[in-house]
């Protein structure tokens, strides 16, 4: 059991740095769909901005 388990570890070691884009790509994604691009753009103020980003980010594979 030990050795399977640091068998998933290492391979999640191997692809840190793919797992640190996407979960970048993600923060960037949230931070985008929240505050826009532009003032006005975004989510930020508007009636259920928070659902609507929280559905809009599960929407996303990381």
């Amino acid at each position: 059991m030990i050795g399977v388990l640091w068998e998933d570890k290492r391979k999640g070691l191997d692809n840190y740095q793919e797992t640190a884009r996407r979960v970048n790509d993600f923060f960037v994604e949230m931070d985008r769909m929240y505050y826009g691009e532009k003032k006005g753009e975004g989510l930020q103020g508007k009636p259920n901005d928070m659902r609507d980003l929280t559905d809009h980010l599960n929407g996303i594979v990381v």
